[in-house]
């Protein structure tokens, strides 16, 4: 007996047919490695919800895991398999000179993630009068650091001093800047989200050339793309779909993504906790600002080749990289075809 008629007389059976339904899914889905390049935190939110509300549909599921920063999250992504990682591109840019190869399949937020915080409350208004001050930032190897260096030197202040002082993610961070052990910081905009949680209030400011250039997104290698481009296809389409829940419905994404990693709920109350948790996933720098978050985008070629530039300007890649060596917007671009928005904001409406 062939396989075929093997298929055709289980479907005759009711009770055989769902049995071998289930069996075939079982083995049909396929497992995505979601990568992040830090401890679990709410820039997570949107892969987890995902993986709860939409994987299943798509014929996949999921595995998390925390590597220790972005630099180690881009190396275990590019060396292959079915794996995407929720990062920033400036590790991969600078790993693209040694061999590396993989591509930015689409980017998440609205502006450049590495930016300047200072207290609000404190006489600092510019970067110009950090000069002989104190910035924190989360290590002496983090990705902000290019920003932070490049918009000191516009200031015609000197970035090779000790001028910046690695404070860590948190608490220290609070504890640095309540302390004046440093007057302002450079972080990433899901670490500003999680202190002004804590009541901290900064007036923001940006680097002038590349706040548009949007480098927080998502990784894969090429050889993934090239070998399992569907599944890529899949991931995306839950991942649109996904921020169309949680911008449909907020308060049902943020406790999606607690009941897998329950340790990022905020402290308080379930309504303290709520109110918290839907404010920093949907943190936005500008006041007043309620526009839908964007969860996952085309990448953005123009400003992406702007940073590239200035990158190669100030010295950070000595190389020739053109923007299509960093992004691949196909796979977004056929994930958006045929997505029901009104299905899906159905059903974060009727979320129990």
């Amino acid at each position: 007996m062939t396989s075929f008629d093997r298929v055709v007389r289980a479907l005759r059976a009711p009770v055989a047919a769902a049995m071998f339904c289930a069996s075939a899914g079982m083995v049909a889905a396929q497992e995505i490695e979601l990568v992040e390049g830090a401890s679990p935190t709410i820039s997570m939110a949107d892969m987890v919800i995902a993986s709860q509300v939409f994987f299943k549909d798509e014929g996949l599921t999921a595995r998390f895991s925390n590597a220790t920063n972005g630099v180690v999250a881009t190396q275990v992504v590019a060396s292959g398999g079915l794996r995407i990682a929720n990062i920033t591109m400036e590790a991969y840019i600078r790993g693209y000179g040694q061999g590396m190869r993989g591509k930015f399949i689409a980017t998440r937020g609205d502006r450049n993630n590495y930016y300047m915080a200072i207290p609000a409350d404190g006489p600092i208004q510019r970067v110009e009068d950090l000069k002989g001050r104190k910035i924190g930032v989360l290590s002496m190897g983090a990705q902000a650091i290019f920003y932070a260096k490049s918009m000191l030197k516009l200031a015609n202040i000197d970035p090779e001093s000790d001028i910046l002082v690695p404070v860590g993610f948190g608490d220290t961070a609070v504890a640095a800047l309540r302390t004046n052990q440093v007057q302002a910081l450079v972080l990433t905009e899901p670490a500003y989200a999680a202190l002004e949680s804590t009541g901290l209030k900064f007036r923001y400011v940006y680097h002038p050339t590349l706040k548009d250039s949007i480098t927080a997104g998502y990784f894969t290698s090429d050889a993934n793309i090239a070998q399992n481009r569907p599944a890529l296809v899949k991931f995306s389409r839950a991942m649109l779909k996904t921020a169309i829940f949680a911008n449909e419905n907020p308060q049902a994404a943020i406790q999606i993504f607690w009941k897998v990693f329950p340790q990022t709920r905020p402290p308080g109350s379930d309504e303290q906790a709520l109110r918290a948790g839907v404010a920093e996933m949907n943190f936005s720098p500008v006041p007043g600002d309620t526009k839908p978050v964007t969860r996952y985008a085309v990448p953005n070629r123009s400003a992406l080749t702007t940073l590239l530039d200035t990158m190669n300007k100030e010295g950070l890649i000595s190389y020739q990289m053109r923007v299509e060596d960093l992004v691949n917007d196909d796979i977004v671009r056929e994930a958006m075809q045929g997505i029901d928005e009104a299905a899906v904001k159905r059903l974060a409406r009727e979320w129990k």
